[in-house]
């Protein structure tokens, strides 16, 4: 039918993935999205040491509540 708005559904979960370099791409984000949002998983490629310390750093940048 033309002239129609198609109908989208709903999300269910917002997936993110960066290399190394990615974390202020990732920073900068996350700094503009605000809730309600679905679950978001994020994939960074960083070595292990430094995952946590990257959650409590975007938990206390963003709006939403981030945790590893």
């Amino acid at each position: 039918m033309a002239g129609s708005i198609p109908v989208v559904p709903p999300l269910s979960m917002i997936a993110i993935g960066a290399s190394t370099g990615g974390t202020e791409a990732i920073s900068t984000l996350m700094a503009g999205l605000r809730p309600p949002l679905p679950g978001i998983v994020i994939v960074q490629h960083i070595p292990a040491v430094f995952s946590r310390l990257f959650a409590e750093r975007l938990d206390a940048e963003c709006f939403l509540h981030v945790k590893e």
